[in-house]
């Protein structure tokens, strides 16, 4: 007479059994993680443009985490993928394992939990590196990336203690019934949420800035470092050739360096070049148009590169120094030093960040990185290409193209835009 075979025992029996309060806890986190990765999406298209979460926070909180750094740098994808649609395919794959253990076979459970298993260990392998990466690489943290890395040690943590408890068994169509509609309702509500936030973002991307009608400008290659600057006598006005840029504020972000009244009504931005001889010039002009006007605009000076071989590194050094709220420091300082045939090396750099207070080695670390370059590259590119603009320095008041820079002229359009 054959012997029945002894029911499973030990973690083998662990594995077929079911855990309700631990596979909810999966179910619900694996939900948390894709709300929290697909708003991750939609701010890295939008740029986070409004700060690493899209939503006004504080200056304390959104000047702790650069996410759009993080984005951009070797951290930000996995295969040519970025993280947040692999974060959402991870989530979706441990809620979808999760779901299906309610009506798997015994056998087709234990499958599914070893799969389960190692995608999370995989998972968590992953996020350990990635935040790694952004303490000693980059320097930088991006917040949600560290919500979705904290929601992966939950669900390793679940899954360990998951080896060590009694689980129960699903013998009837209604105990499977009942938690089925759980997670169900779980997942309509999260789905719900996820439409909110598209659709709330995806109506304020209807208002995104668009481009003047004017043909790509390239930039200036081989030219003489500021001999682009427009003439001293030109008409204080602005440029008829250069129509207005609608929605100017949504060329700045709220991370961005600024001096002045940061909610005023007027926004003036210029764009000048390191190794430009007449945006050295012109600071010393705006210095005093910011301290009689600093109440009434909001000030920003932004790096675009024209000569990649003598300014990239300098302009890359200038956003490494906004991380430290260093950035004006570093600019007066590479003006001070300015060398238009040659640009600033890096050694001139690293002496200048040791007198400004920061960390030359830190410094020049965020700069192999390549981050900071790649994040000068795309704004040189859409500021040459989308707004046209030629030459450097460039002012833009309220988007409106400055033809004649002097204190005067600035004043007066300042005071006619406020």
């Amino acid at each position: 007479m054959a012997k029945k075979n002894p029911p499973p025992t030990g973690r083998a029996a662990r594995l077929r059994a079911y855990h309700p309060v631990l596979d909810r806890l999966i179910f619900i986190v694996a939900l948390l993680g894709l709300l929290v990765t697909v708003h991750l999406k939609i701010q890295q298209d939008r740029g986070f443009d409004r700060g690493c979460l899209g939503f006004t926070t504080s200056e304390a909180v959104e000047g702790s985490f650069d996410c759009n750094l993080v984005v951009q740098s070797d951290a930000g994808e996995i295969f040519g993928v970025s993280n947040a649609v692999a974060g959402m395919l991870f989530y979706l794959l441990v809620g979808g394992f999760t779901f299906a253990l309610l009506f798997a076979s015994e056998d087709a459970r234990v499958r599914m939990k070893q799969l389960r298993a190692l995608l999370v260990a995989g998972g968590f392998a992953y996020s350990l590196y990635l935040v790694y990466y952004q303490a000693a690489v980059i320097g930088e943290f991006c917040l949600l990336c560290t919500i979705s890395a904290g929601l992966v040690l939950v669900l390793f943590i679940a899954l360990l203690v998951e080896w060590f408890g009694k689980g129960e068994a699903l013998t009837t169509a209604k105990k499977r019934t009942k938690e089925a509609g759980v997670m169900a309702g779980m997942l309509v509500l999260v789905l719900v949420l996820v439409g909110a936030d598209l659709a709330y973002f995806s109506g304020l991307a209807e208002t995104a800035p668009t481009p003047a009608a004017q043909p790509a400008a390239q930039p200036v290659a081989g030219a003489t470092p500021g001999a682009e600057a427009a003439p001293a006598d030109a008409e204080c006005g602005f440029k008829p050739d250069y129509p207005a840029y609608r929605n100017y504020r949504d060329l700045v972000t709220f991370s961005d360096p600024v001096k002045g009244n940061a909610d005023a009504d007027v926004v003036v931005i210029e764009y000048f070049e390191p190794n430009c001889p007449h945006c050295k010039t012109l600071y010393p002009v705006m210095e005093e148009v910011i301290a009689e006007y600093g109440d009434r605009a909001a000030f920003y000076v932004q790096p675009i590169v024209f000569w990649e071989d003598r300014s990239m590194t300098q302009a890359a050094a200038l956003l490494a120094a906004s991380q430290e709220g260093k950035y004006f420091e570093m600019l007066e300082a590479q003006f001070a030093r300015q060398n238009p045939q040659t640009g600033l090396h890096l050694d001139a750099l690293r002496q200048i960040a040791g007198e400004i207070g920061m960390d030359a080695n830190v410094m020049e670390r965020r700069l192999r990185s390549g981050v900071y370059q790649r994040l000068v590259q795309r704004q040189s590119e859409k500021v040459t290409k989308e707004l046209n603009v030629r030459e450097v320095p460039t002012v833009l008041i309220n988007g409106r193209n400055v033809a004649n820079k002097t204190k005067e002229c600035l004043s007066q359009l300042i005071e006619a835009a406020g």
